[in-house]
């Protein structure tokens, strides 16, 4: 009885750990793309967006952060709200908290609401800390950026309390000089504390990673290319998708994707039985599984160009196809 006992904790010690989250060190994500024009306000559309990609494979279960609050240069702390009476602090910032409901590899893409009515095209996402000055109907928003003026999104795991920084992006300005925990101001921000791997870039009002953009799968390089501003599109009006992008040489099995364009099939030259995504221009995630006897079925997909991704959980390639 106690040897059965013994191999039955150990079995949920495993499942525990199968399921645990991915702890992430700074640099394992990077933004790819910022709305900070409001383009439809009130409606769960695009009203301010973020959108990252993964430069390492994460467990189901894994939490990210997001947030406006700015940083201070007085401690290396967030501020709060309201910490010196009325319209002090972070009076115009909020959180938000994305969760993935699945194991994704590197190279994943997922686009956010954050303002309001928010949604996401992978795992789930959810309201952390609404702004204190909401004054939208619905009266509640979260991360509010404004396109005019400095603003500043800061990635994080753990609590505001205690953050664990992943990564971070400035837009407009530079990063603020002064920022103390009182100081109320909608758009200054200290800039964080550099780890060894922790880049920022600094965009201008509404910016998108170019789709013409390929990751190599080595999270150096990847992420100086992503924020290298020469690499990213801006626009005085929001982005309505996000890059799709492709990741080459993460594996030694080059595929070959046949018929291409197609209708009813496509069949993948590839001897192993692994797992595939196929992503639309959205960068959504529309169909999944297992790839067997070398075949996908997609005549249940609308005409259009989608993107094959086939990985083993930590490695991936992409390739794009179209289906008439």
């Amino acid at each position: 009885m106690k040897k059965n006992y013994t191999v039955l904790l150990l079995l949920l010690s495993f499942i525990g750990k199968l399921n645990a989250q991915t702890t992430l060190t700074a640099g394992d994500i990077a933004i790819v793309l910022i709305n900070a024009t409001d383009n439809n306000v009130n409606s769960a559309s695009n009203d301010d967006n973020i959108s990252f990609v993964l430069l390492t494979a994460i467990n189901a279960g894994t939490q990210i952060s997001f947030t406006d609050y700015g940083w201070r240069t007085d401690a290396s702390a967030f501020q709060t709200a309201l910490p010196c009476g009325p319209n002090t602090g972070a009076v115009t910032d909020g959180i938000v908290t994305w969760t993935a409901n699945t194991a994704l590899p590197y190279g994943t893409v997922i686009n956010m609401n954050v303002r309001n009515n928010l949604s996401t095209n992978i795992g789930t996402i959810s309201a952390t800390q609404a702004a204190y000055n909401s004054t939208i109907s619905p009266p509640l928003y979260y991360v509010s950026m404004g396109s005019a003026a400095g603003e500043s999104v800061i990635a994080y795991q753990g609590t505001a309390a205690s953050p664990s920084l992943i990564t971070a992006i400035r837009m407009n300005t530079a990063w603020s000089t002064t920022l103390n925990n009182c100081d109320y101001t909608a758009f200054n921000c200290g800039q964080p504390p550099r780890a060894t791997s922790f880049i920022w870039g600094q965009v201008i009002g509404n910016g998108t990673l170019k789709p013409s953009i390929v990751l190599t799968g080595n999270k150096a390089t990847d992420l100086a290319t992503i924020y290298n501003i020469a690499n990213w599109d801006f626009g005085s009006t929001a982005y309505s998708t996000s890059p799709v992008l492709g990741v080459s040489e993460l594996s030694k099995e080059n595929f070959v994707l046949y018929p291409n364009p197609t209708i009813d099939f496509i069949q993948i030259d590839i001897e192993k039985n692994l797992n595939y995504l196929i992503v639309n221009h959205l960068g959504q995630i529309i169909k999944s599984g297992q790839i067997k006897n070398k075949i996908i079925t997609v005549n249940d997909l609308v005409s259009g160009v989608y993107v094959l991704k086939i990985t083993d959980g930590e490695k991936l390639v992409s390739k794009k196809f179209i289906k008439e």
